[in-house]
Formats: C-alpha cells, sequence, structure tokens
C-alpha cells in the first residue's frame, strides 16, 4: 500500500491506475472500522506493552510517570459519553474526555514507552 501510494501523494486511492481493484479493495478493508467483539483495544497495544516491559526490565531504576490530559471536544456538533469540565459564562457546558496515560521513564528521563492507557 505504501508503494502505491507514495506515487500519488494528497490524490485519490483509485487515482493511480496501476493499482488492480483487488488491491483498492484491500486498502478500503484496511481502512474499515474494526469490528469491537472481534478486536479488543488492548490486544492492539499488547505487544507495545510487552516490548516496554522488556525495555524496563533492562534498566537499574524506572520511573513511572502518570499523566491525565484533559481532551477538549466542545467544538464537536455531537459526541456520546463525554464527561462535562464545567459551565462558561452563557452556562453552556463544556465536554471532555479524560485520558490517563502511564509512562515508565529511564533515570535520564528517557521514555520507555507506554505501560498504561485508558479513557
Amino acid at each position: 500500500m505504501v508503494t502505491y501510494l507514495s506515487r500519488i501523494p494528497g490524490d485519490p486511492i483509485y487515482a493511480n491506475l496501476s493499482m488492480d481493484k483487488g488491491a483498492i479493495s484491500a486498502y478500503y478493508q484496511l481502512l474499515d472500522p474494526l469490528d469491537p467483539t472481534t478486536i479488543r483495544p488492548e490486544d492492539l497495544v499488547a505487544l507495545h506493552r510487552q516490548r516496554t516491559i522488556d525495555r524496563m526490565r533492562g534498566q537499574d531504576m524506572v520511573l513511572c510517570l502518570i499523566d491525565e490530559t484533559k481532551i477538549n471536544y466542545n467544538r464537536l456538533a455531537s459526541c456520546d459519553g463525554l464527561d462535562t469540565i464545567g459551565r462558561n459564562q452563557t452556562s453552556s457546558e463544556a465536554q471532555r474526555m479524560r485520558l490517563h496515560a502511564s509512562v515508565p521513564v529511564t533515570e535520564k528521563r528517557f521514555p520507555l514507552g507506554v505501560i498504561r492507557c485508558g479513557f
């Protein structure tokens, strides 16, 4: 896919006429949303998490930084399942989601990966 797409940067996928219909179909299947009943978010990051743990084991000392970031979605027209940040002067509510991440770092502050990330 990268080879095909690099020939037509910024153009639609079908602009590359040398690409066959099967390849175009495979490309769009790759971009389709995942079926949540077959693939869980933790499955997608399992290998990264394991590699992070392996890097941690190679260190004498690791500091695990924990961060909570509030992502503001107030500009989006409609989102379900978000928390309310608060109200402004006009009493309209600001919508947000909290992202919690745990990032292990070495003594010299070098990040080793992400050990946990959730909402």
